[in-house]
């Protein structure tokens, strides 16, 4: 019910023209969200995205048959790209504040399918994943600001536990962000020393002819 009532809310509040103030569209926000089992009570996803002038909570669910407390059999396929339901948001995006009387709407989670294993034992998967644009409306006494939250893409894991014979959801996570400085000085490194190679070696086949 409160999930309904704040997609209500921000029609509401994304149909009132008069009432925006200018809108918010912020690119390569990082993420760390993590990921519950879900037992069809409400949210299990919950995080933040954040980057230099944003620092944003969310939470949310997702659809009760992803990541679910059911047990999987082993064989069966799992993942798969889903909506993730948001219906909490607080933070900052720049000057704007979100509180209370702000809202988020649904966004949409894109990963890729997995098989469980038929060995009997725990189980960790990694995956390639992205979030979707992660909109909604920043309201004050009198003006909402409508926010648009691109995030990096990253990486999804999620981990079983194997019992009697079936899977069980147990921890996830997912995550985007950019590499530490350290980590873009080696790849820069490596890329110069293939980069010398390929000179070196044209250069002598050059010489063979």
């Amino acid at each position: 019910m409160n999930r309904l009532l704040r997609i209500l809310s921000l029609i509401l509040v994304l149909t009132s023209v008069s009432a925006f103030a200018n809108s918010v569209n912020i690119t390569n926000l990082q993420v760390n969200f993590s990921i519950g089992p879900n037992d069809g009570s409400g949210d299990n996803v919950g995080g933040l995205i954040y980057g230099s002038t944003v620092n944003v909570y969310v939470s949310g669910g997702t659809p009760g048959n992803w990541f679910s407390i059911l047990p999987i059999a082993p064989g069966s396929i799992g993942g798969g790209s889903i909506t993730i339901y948001f219906d909490y948001v607080s933070g900052n995006i720049g000057s704007l504040s979100l509180n209370g009387e702000s809202v988020i709407s649904a966004a949409w989670f894109n990963t890729g399918f997995f098989t469980f294993p038929t060995n009997g034992q725990n189980f960790t998967v990694k995956l390639p994943a992205s979030l979707g644009a992660v909109s909604g409306a920043a309201c004050g006494t009198s003006t909402c600001t409508p926010f648009t939250l691109q995030t990096l893409p990253g990486t999804l894991t999620l981990s079983f536990i194997y019992s009697n014979g079936y899977y069980y959801a147990n921890l996830g996570t997912f995550t985007a962000t950019t590499p530490e400085p350290a980590t873009l000085g080696l790849m820069g490194i490596g890329i110069s020393a293939i980069v010398w190679c390929w000179y070196k070696q044209n250069r002598a086949t050059r010489r063979s002819y």
